[in-house]
């Protein structure tokens, strides 16, 4: 099967900070009970439009919070910046394109980021649950109309 090339562009991407912290006491204690992940992120997005193309800027903070029996256990948190353009879009569609696809590459370094990173500390490591990021940004959307 032939790959067709999209209409819009990933250009170049940057972690822009990382942070990680842990209880070591809890970590011992818990080492084999079950994690509760909870996951936040927070996009800025800019478009820029161009002469011949529009480049749109996602900004994107991932924040994890694991818990457990309430007890704060381990917390990371990510910010990535990605460059994303297209000549073919109309802006709207393209502002449309980077909330959703946009956020969902950059989404998809930074849990790999995380895991990577993590998996380094000698602790067991952070697995970002995968998340529907049109669902999640469409209740974002509900909450702030409210």
């Amino acid at each position: 099967m032939n790959a067709e090339k999209s209409i819009f562009s990933f250009d170049e991407y940057s972690i822009t900070d990382i942070q990680y912290t842990f209880d070591r006491n809890l970590m011992a204690q818990n080492r084999d009970k079950m994690v509760d992940f909870s996951v936040q992120f927070t996009p800025e997005i800019q478009i820029n439009e161009l002469e011949s193309k529009l480049d749109g800027i996602v900004q994107l903070r991932i924040s994890v919070e694991g818990k457990v029996e309430n007890k704060n256990l381990v917390n990371a948190s990510v910010n990535i910046f990605g460059k994303f353009s297209s000549s073919d879009l109309g802006k709207d569609k393209f502002d449309q394109y980077c909330r959703l696809s946009g956020v969902a590459t950059l989404f998809q370094i930074a849990r790999a980021v995380v895991i990577s990173f993590t998996s380094q500390t000698g602790n067991t490591p952070i697995i970002i649950p995968l998340t529907n990021i049109s669902s999640s940004q469409q209740t974002t959307n509900e909450k702030t109309k409210k």
